[in-house]
């Protein structure tokens, strides 16, 4: 397969310039997923050599079962594009790799451990929420930044789309089958920090997600990824699938002994 690492990364002391530039690389998503491009990308302050204020957006694209002039002639237009227009600084290498496990533990290693609790909150984004302004786009993502991390999974496309379940029926979102990148939002606090736990949260629900709400009100999120406290669960959670995975969960649980807080029948 062939790879890339990429950044996009602050220069200038008025971040909205930066999402400006974000926003832009969004609405070209779903150019990059259609050509069959995967991977993971995130937003941080964290960045070696610069200050807390900076941001950078970085990641790790990549095809498989092609050549690197094949990823270099779908992906390199959208990054000199980005480093023409926008005074951020845009870096780029790819490489080929012919296993893409051994690849993976190098570049995404086990064994991290958290130092903190955390909960997490993401919607799908799809075409029509990329399409939009980019001066609303760039104010949703920046919204929905909550000051540390921002994590973005290209994981659909074309697969996805058209997939066609066992039976003609599936248990996910149908969101999914029109969503571009997975977005996940993480908030955090220290440990027995019941105070800052409850101020993480409600900015999480009423702030953070809430600006990707806006961003796609027809779509919704990924279950394994998501805030527990979504202002409609069921709708966000499962959509059009939820009265039939409720007719089911009575007939097959009516006492509820399969039980958690946001799934279905709870």
């Amino acid at each position: 397969m062939a790879w890339s690492h990429f950044t996009i990364t602050q220069t200038s002391a008025n971040s909205s310039i930066f999402w400006q530039a974000t926003a832009y690389f969004y609405s070209q998503l779903p150019h990059l997923v259609k050509n069959r491009i995967l991977g993971y990308y995130n937003i941080s302050n964290i960045i070696s050599g610069k200050s807390s204020s900076a941001l950078q957006l970085a990641g790790r694209f990549w095809i498989l079962n092609t050549t690197i002039p094949c990823l270099d002639a779908i992906f390199n237009p959208v990054l000199n594009h980005t480093a023409a227009s926008f005074p951020v600084e845009v870096t780029h290498s790819t490489q080929f790799v012919t296993n893409l496990y051994d690849w993976w533990k190098v570049y995404y290693p086990p064994g991290v451990v958290a130092t903190v609790d955390a909960q997490l909150g993401s919607r799908l984004l799809d075409e029509k929420a990329l399409s939009l302004p980019l001066p609303s786009l760039a104010e949703g993502l920046r919204t929905a930044y909550p000051s540390l991390i921002l994590l973005g999974n290209l994981v659909s496309g074309p697969g996805v789309w058209n997939a066609k379940p066992p039976g003609g029926l599936g248990s996910m979102t149908p969101a999914w089958r029109k969503a571009v990148v997975h977005l996940i939002v993480p908030v955090t606090w220290n440990y027995f920090n019941a105070t800052l736990k409850s101020e993480q949260t409600a900015l999480l629900t009423n702030t953070h997600v809430a600006a990707l709400r806006n961003l796609a009100p027809e779509s919704g999120c990924y279950f394994n990824e998501a805030d527990v406290n979504e202002p409609n669960l069921p709708q966000t959670y499962w959509g059009d699938n939820y009265p039939r995975l409720l007719s089911i969960k009575r007939q097959d649980d009516p006492d509820g002994v399969s039980w958690c807080a946001p799934c279905v029948g709870s």
